[in-house]
């Protein structure tokens, strides 16, 4: 879209552009702007990272990132070519849906993820099973 026919210059930005046209706005980080890119101007190729972003790419794409100490930004570079890499051209909503079934919020309802979650409750009431206390009334 143009300016002319109503549309908004941030939808016709190349991917580089765009994060540095909504990072203009203040309190607006990469993250943000990606989040916005990708979810209200239909950019497939954003990838919003956070810390749990980090994880996911160090688990599932590469585990030589964890190296990293923090996300940086060649490192949040890093992480978002990875999912362009693997996932193009939907790298955008591979990136939502990995994100969503790493939440634990969606556990049971990820393929193998009901039995994880089951074992962990059973485990985690086995560990904090309270004991019984003997109560009396003190005689006088």
């Amino acid at each position: 879209s143009s300016k002319d026919d109503g549309g908004n210059e941030a939808e016709t930005a190349s991917y580089h552009a765009y994060q540095d046209e909504l990072m203009v706005f203040a309190g607006v980080g990469r993250k943000v702007a990606d989040c916005v890119a990708l979810f209200s101007l239909e950019k497939l190729e954003a990838i919003p990272v956070d810390t749990h972003v980090w994880q996911i790419a160090c688990r599932e794409l590469d585990a030589n990132l964890s190296d990293r100490k923090s996300i940086t930004p060649t490192v949040y570079r890093m992480v978002g070519d990875l999912f362009r890499t693997r996932f193009a051209p939907q790298a955008g909503w591979a990136h939502s849906v990995l994100f969503a079934g790493d939440l634990s919020a969606f556990k049971p309802d990820v393929p193998g993820g009901e039995k994880e979650s089951k074992a962990k409750r059973s485990s985690a009431k086995s560990k904090t099973t309270p004991t019984k206390r003997k109560t009396g009334v003190a005689s006088a």
